[in-house]
This record gives C-alpha cells, sequence and structure tokens, in this order.
C-alpha cells in the first residue's frame, strides 16, 4: 500500500507519540493520569488506519492489512470497555426491592450483583455496535404476500393463516420478497438496532414480526419502580415475559419458516438458530447469538429464583443451564477455525476470559521458539504488528491494573518491541518504551541498545530522551560501558606473536565507544578508568593504531581537569593520581610512535637537496623521544606498592612487549641514519643502547628476556659492531 499513514513506521511513531505523552504527563505530575486514555488513543488510531486502508485497498494484502487494523481497533475498544469495569472503584448503586417492582427492576439489581452477567451485557454491547449492517436491499417489499393474495391463494388475509393450514402455497415471488426482508432484518435485530427493524416492519406490512418485537423489554411503571424513573416517562413492556420467550421459541421451530425469519425468533427468544450455518454467521455473530442465551438464561434463572416468575406457567422446556464465556468461545472456535486462530482473536479471548497474563506467556513462549528457530513461522516475527499491539496491551494493563502482568514478562516484550524498532531505525522511540520497565531492567535493555547504536548525533539525541523520560542516566551508562568491555573481550586475546601497528578494526572503534558513552554522560571518574582498560587491552594486542586513533578523537587534558576536579569534589586527595599517571604515560607512548611514523616518512622521501641538518634536528628529538621511552615507560608504576599485583603484572608485561620493541626499532633508526645521513657515529649510538639495556640498574634486559627478543637484539648489535669495524 502506498499510503504512508497506514506505513508500519508510521504506525510506529503514533503508538510511541501515545506513550510518549502519558510518561510525560506522570513525569510532569499533570494531574492524574487516567490509563484508559492510552487504549482510547490506540483504538483512534487503529481505526483511522482501518480507514485509510478500506479506500486504498487493491489487492489481497491490502484487503488483510484492513482486516488486522479493523480487529485491532475493536480489540482495544474492548479492552478499554472490560477493563474499566474490572478495575472501576465506584462501588456499584444499592437497589432496595419490593415486591411491588416490576421484573425490570431485578434485571437491574441482578447486573449490579453478578459481575459475569455484567460482563457479558457489555460484550454483547461491544459486538453489537462493531456490527456492520448491509445496505437496505432496493428490492424491500412493501405488502404481505401480494402475489399469492392476487392469485387467490389465501383465503384470508390472517398474515398467519400460511402457517396454520396445511395446503397453502406461497407465490415465489413473495417467498423470495420473504427471505430477503428477513435477512436483512436479521441483521439489523443481531445489530441491537431494534427501532429501525420496528419501522421496517410497517414499511413492509410485517405487523407480525413488530408485534412479536413489543415483547423485547420487560414491563416498566416508572410511577412505582422509582429506580428507573428517569428512563421512562410512561409504562411500557410485557409482565409475562417468560412465556413471550417460549411462544416466540415455539414459532421459530416451525418448519415452514424462511430459515432467516425463524432464526431471529430464536435470537429474540435467547435460543441459538437451527437453520444459519457459520457461512452466515461469522466469529463475532455467532460469539453474539451465544452470549445473548447465556444473558437470557442468567436473566429467568434469577427471576425464578427470585419468584418473579410462576414456574406452573413455563410448559414449554427451553435450556436453563447457561454456558460459560470459556465454553462458549471453546464452541465458536470449533466452527471458526481459522478466524479463531487470528492472533488478535485469540487476545480478545483472553481478554473475555481475563487470563491476559497466561496468554501473555503464552505469546512469549512462541516468541522464544522463533527467536531459536524452532517455530520458522511464527507470526509475532513475521507479523510485527502483533508484537506491537502485545507490547502496547501489556503496557497499558501495567499502568491500570498493575501487578497484573510480571515484570520478567513485560520485560521480555518491551525488549523485544525494542529490537524492532531498532530494525526499522527507530531509535528515537526506544527510550520511552525503556522508561516502562522498572530500574534493573531499564539498565539492561537500555544499555543494550545503547552498546550498539552508532553515530555521534544518535547518541547525543539518546542522552537528551534519557534525561527528559528521567531514565537513571549515569547508571546505563556505565552499564553499557561494561557491556561493550564485555563483549568485546573475546576478539582481544594476546598470542605468543603480536603484530604492531595493526589495522583499526569496527571491534576498536565499537570498544572505543563504550569510553565515548562515559564522556558524553560527564561521568569523568568513570571514563579515565575505563580509559585505563582500554589503553591496556590495545597495547596488551599491539593494537597501537587503534590506541592512536582514541587519543586523537578525545582531548585528554581537558578528562584530566575535570576528574580532578571531580574527585576534589569528593573531598579525596590525589596529588599523584596513579590513574592519571598511567594515561599520561600511554599519552607518550603514542607521541614516540607518532615521531617514529613521521621519521619513516621523511626518510622515505630523502633527497640530495634535503636539509641534511633538519633531519639530524628531527632525528635527534625522535631519537630522544625514544631514548625517554626506554627508561621511563610504566617504570615508576610498576613499582607503585598501592597498586593491585594483577595491575602490576599487567604493566610490567605491557613494558616487557614495547620497551623491547622500541630499543630494536631505535637501534635500527640509528643503523640506518648512520648511511643515510652519512653520520658514522650512530653507529656507536646504536651499539651504546645494548649498555643500556644491560646495566643492573634499569634491567631492561629482563624485559628482552620476558619478551623471548633478546637473542634478536643482540644478533642485530654483533652485526652493528661488525659495521663499526669496516
Amino acid at each position: 500500500m502506498s499510503g504512508s499513514r497506514t506505513s508500519s513506521q508510521q504506525i510506529l511513531k503514533e503508538f510511541a507519540s501515545v506513550v510518549t505523552e502519558f510518561q510525560r504527563s506522570l513525569i510532569a505530575g499533570t494531574g492524574n493520569q487516567d490509563p484508559l486514555q492510552l487504549v482510547q488513543e490506540f483504538r483512534s488510531i487503529a481505526g483511522e488506519a482501518a480507514l485509510v486502508c478500506a479506500e486504498e485497498i487493491e489487492d489481497e494484502q491490502d484487503k488483510t492489512q484492513f482486516v488486522n487494523f479493523e480487529l485491532e481497533a475493536k480489540l482495544w475498544y474492548l479492552v478499554e470497555l472490560l477493563v474499566s469495569f474490572r478495575t472501576s472503584d465506584a462501588p456499584m448503586e444499592d437497589i432496595e426491592l419490593h415486591d411491588y417492582n416490576s421484573n425490570a427492576v431485578f434485571k437491574k439489581a441482578q447486573l449490579h450483583e453478578d459481575p459475569e452477567l455484567y460482563v457479558v451485557w457489555l460484550i454483547i454491547a461491544w459486538i453489537q455496535e462493531n456490527l456492520t449492517v448491509p445496505p437496505r436491499p432496493a428490492e424491500l417489499p412493501t405488502t404481505k404476500w401480494s402475489h399469492t393474495l392476487l392469485e387467490g391463494g389465501l383465503k384470508s388475509s390472517d398474515l398467519d393463516y400460511p402457517l396454520r393450514e396445511e395446503g397453502v402455497k406461497i407465490h415465489p415471488k413473495d417467498g423470495q420478497d420473504d427471505h430477503c426482508f428477513y435477512k436483512y432484518m436479521y441483521e439489523l435485530i443481531l445489530a441491537g438496532k431494534y427501532e429501525e427493524a420496528r419501522r421496517e416492519c410497517e414499511y413492509s406490512d410485517n405487523l407480525t414480526l413488530g408485534m412479536i418485537m413489543c415483547g423485547l423489554e420487560d414491563y416498566v411503571d416508572p410511577r412505582v419502580d422509582l429506580e428507573l424513573a428517569a428512563d421512562y416517562e410512561g409504562h411500557q413492556g410485557i409482565k409475562k415475559r417468560a412465556l413471550w420467550r417460549r411462544a416466540v421459541y415455539a414459532l421459530s421451530r416451525n418448519p415452514k419458516l424462511d430459515r432467516y425469519e425463524a432464526a431471529i425468533y430464536a435470537f429474540l427468544s435467547g435460543t441459538i438458530p437451527q437453520d444459519i450455518d457459520e457461512q452466515q454467521l461469522d466469529w463475532e455473530r455467532m460469539l453474539l447469538v451465544y452470549l445473548n442465551q447465556i444473558w437470557s438464561i442468567k436473566i429467568e434463572n434469577y427471576l425464578l429464583e427470585k419468584e418473579r416468575i410462576n414456574k406452573e406457567e413455563l410448559i414449554e422446556q427451553m435450556p436453563s443451564q447457561p454456558l460459560s464465556l470459556s465454553a462458549v468461545l471453546n464452541i465458536v472456535a470449533s466452527k471458526h477455525a481459522d478466524e479463531s486462530e487470528h492472533p488478535i482473536r485469540v487476545l480478545m479471548g483472553a481478554v473475555i476470559l481475563n487470563t491476559i497474563s497466561p496468554a501473555v506467556k503464552s505469546f512469549i513462549d512462541m516468541l522464544l521458539d522463533a527467536v531459536k528457530g524452532v517455530d520458522q513461522e511464527n507470526d509475532l516475527l513475521s507479523e510485527p504488528y502483533i508484537l506491537r499491539i502485545l507490547t502496547h496491551l501489556v503496557i497499558f494493563l501495567d499502568k491500570a491494573c498493575p501487578g497484573v502482568i510480571e515484570e520478567g514478562d513485560k520485560s521480555k516484550l518491551v525488549t523485544t518491541y525494542v529490537s524492532l524498532l531498532n530494525l526499522y531505525e527507530q531509535y528515537d522511540l526506544v527510550p520511552v518504551y525503556i522508561s516502562c520497565l522498572n530500574e534493573q531492567d531499564i539498565m539492561e535493555a537500555y544499555s543494550f541498545f545503547l552498546s550498539t547504536l552508532a553515530g555521534d548525533s544518535s547518541r547525543e539525541r539518546q542522552l537528551e530522551l534519557c534525561y527528559f523520560f528521567q531514565l537513571p542516566t549515569a547508571n546505563i551508562l556505565k552499564r553499557t560501558a561494561q557491556r561493550i568491555f564485555n563483549d568485546t573481550e573475546p576478539h582481544y586475546n594476546p598470542t605468543d606473536t603480536i603484530t604492531m601497528n595493526s589495522d583499526v578494526t569496527d571491534i576498536d572503534l565499537h570498544l572505543i565507544s563504550a569510553v565515548d558513552w562515559l564522556m558524553k554522560g560527564r561521568l569523568h571518574v568513570d571514563a579515565v578508568e575505563s580509559i585505563i582498560a582500554l589503553c591496556r587491552r590495545f597495547l596488551a594486542n599491539g593494537k597501537v593504531n587503534s590506541l592512536s586513533t582514541f587519543f586523537e578523537q578525545h582531548n585528554m587534558d581537558d578528562l584530566i581537569k575535570n576528574y580532578e576536579l571531580d574527585q576534589l569534589s569528593a573531598k579525596e586527595e590525589y596529588p599523584e593520581d596513579r590513574f592519571v599517571q598511567e594515561i599520561n604515560q600511554y599519552t607518550k607512548l603514542i607521541t614516540g610512535f607518532k615521531q617514529y611514523k613521521d621519521w619513516e616518512h621523511a626518510c622515505s622521501t630523502i633527497s640530495s637537496s634535503k636539509n641534511v641538518s633538519a633531519l639530524l634536528q628531527q632525528f635527534q628529538a625522535f631519537a630522544n623521544t625514544l631514548r625517554g621511552l626506554v627508561t621511563e615507560f610504566l617504570v615508576d608504576l610498576t613499582e607503585h606498592t598501592d597498586m593491585p599485583v594483577e595491575d602490576r603484572d599487567m604493566l610490567y608485561n605491557i613494558r616487557s612487549l614495547y620497551t623491547p620493541y622500541l630499543v630494536i626499532e631505535l637501534h635500527n633508526c640509528y643503523t640506518s641514519a648512520a648511511e643515510k645521513l652519512g653520520v658514522p657515529s650512530f653507529l656507536q649510538e646504536a651499539v651504546n643502547l645494548s649498555t643500556l639495556v644491560a646495566n643492573e640498574s634499569d634491567k631492561i634486559y629482563l624485559l628482552f628476556q620476558n619478551s623471548g627478543k633478546l637473542k634478536e637484539y643482540l644478533h642485530l648489535v654483533a652485526k652493528a659492531v661488525a659495521l663499526i669495524g669496516h
């Protein structure tokens, strides 16, 4: 469908907007927020989408989408009716019954005493309001039996004459007219449009049915029945309605009747039509006729119990044991299997039976099967609208009926829905749903989402929304960083052979994002600690370029200043903070590697016209930096007595990796510069490095032994000595 109004993304946005406004009002504390406002808005969105779909139906897929939106709108209305009744704090009005009251007053009292019957009444009203009556047929007759009368087939103008006399043949055209009339009347009566049906009886000369319908209402006299005085201007209805029911019921079983006329009498008497099959009664209509039977039986049984009906008068036997709602739904499901299996109707059944929590668990089990690949044809994944409906239903119920939905079930649904939003790249919609969880689930769900989010602007927007919904931002960002470090850990396992300056991978950038989140959240202390972990991980795996990329993207001076301010505000003294020292050491290391790279580039472009003096100056600066790193890199920190043993061991291993590497590279640079710059003394400088390595004060030779580089280095020294001899 081309219409953007019903596109998946647009519907997602509209539902999110409703939840956002509700959450915003809760945060602002602007009065008591009624959760029913949510389902009213949900119903409106689905209803409008159904109308748009109805106007744009072009193929079977469009028709399916229309049906889904229509069913969804009906579901939200059902939820509104039943949940508002079941959760209402307003006490039912007490009705004091007297013998002189009419049965209508007793019926009202029964509704107040029997919540299950009230639910049946609400469902009947729900179905009837949603039923679509077909257009009035143009060929509806205006007279009764006119063709048969003209042919002389009737010897009486009594409209019931054909039912009493054998051998009366009705003209085929009259039979067709009757069928057309009763079929239309049946639809009107099912939809509860009784006044319209009575008018049609008058227009078509079907006075018998019009008179029968007068018995639909119990007798009421507002002068006596003060409880109903406001609803009636004068007395109306019939007093012997139980007898009327039986008379209409007996009439419905007359085999001479048109099947729709018989069905009308069956419905009016509160029984099940016999000759109307599943094709004429869809899911809603069949549910309606069974609920109508429950309604009629329960009311009559109550009046019998209250001795408002004389049992001796009830000669005609009628069904007197009402079915349960569960039994009715099972019957309807057995006759309309395909319709009953529609996920929205499954939810309707759960709402009717007040078994939403078990239904939610069932849907979650289906969801887990789909995720595990057990059920490849699961509707929850193939039809995302079901997940949307279920998620919003659970969010509403959690607010309207706290405790009905278990926190774990709510969390699973919401987090799965967040994954759906992520799939549709609707990142801005995620925080409002996260805000519907408890604090622990908020941290887990939101940190998982944030850990996968890329893009600086997207992260800034998420922080804005996080603050807007008053989420525990600091804890979320800490958990996000922790999650990223944990998720990426398997990719960083140092091996015996470590290659320096390896490429910067997506995993490296993802790990850097962990620090980004903490820095964006101005969590300076946590950011510094995470930078330490980041540097150690990168360097332990030879990821010098990755660490260099990190330092290029972040201002360490500003971070350290803010970090020290936070420490001061916490009234803790860190005159020589080891974290700051360690970061400074890594900064110097990266500076040394950059100078090394610059020198290599300068050497590769050297020419005869090159200013040798400038190159010598550049080389001396670079060599001094590397010599400083060789003697100072992490030395003080590895001797820090307050540092945990595990940390000292980690730093010593990093020294063992980088100090020998720097010595060897500096040695090679000296020998290379001796040749390219024509300075033979650089060969002696290269050899002199061995004295630095061998002295007992620095014990750098131990680092060579630890890294396995000693043999390689001694071979280079011997080669340099040989060159000096020449």
